[in-house]
């Protein structure tokens, strides 16, 4: 999770500061409007409002596209981090200890792996929801990028 913040913060920083280059370039190399649209009135009239409406709009995709993708790879890593748990649990799931009777190590094996069972029920379904809400979701995006 560490890497994640770390991840999530550059990736912000170079979001806004693709932004910032997509608001200051067109204006220093004389443009009307950062992006070339066709309006019905004159523009050149409302140039300041038109252009500080594309720059608004620069500013809230990038804190929408870095967010988006952020949680998208965070709810990922969560889901790696929750299978290298429970890979650990299984490895120590047949731990027994010396002193115990065959009977109440074999009883506390078989509740160890019961909840490893119900752990990896945790994580399919987790994975499953996540899948829901994020595929349409992420082709959307491949599809607009490409």
């Amino acid at each position: 999770m560490k890497y994640h913040k770390i991840f999530a913060g550059c990736y912000q920083f170079c979001c806004v500061c693709c932004a910032i280059i997509y608001s200051i370039f067109p204006a220093m190399d004389g443009q009307t409007l950062a992006v070339p649209i066709y309006s019905p009135f004159d523009v050149e009239k409302y140039r300041v409002y038109l252009y500080s409406f594309e720059v608004c709009c620069f500013f809230m995709t990038a804190c929408n596209n870095s967010a988006f993708d952020g949680m998208t790879v965070g709810l990922t890593t969560i889901m790696a981090a929750q299978l290298d748990v429970l890979k650990d649990n299984l490895k120590h799931a047949a731990d027994v200890d010396a002193n115990g009777s065959f009977w109440e190590q074999e009883e506390k094996v078989k509740e160890r792996l019961k909840t490893c069972v119900r752990h990896h029920n945790a994580i399919l379904e987790f994975t499953a929801k996540t899948q829901d809400v994020f595929s349409a979701g992420v082709f959307f995006q491949i599809l607009a990028s490409s």
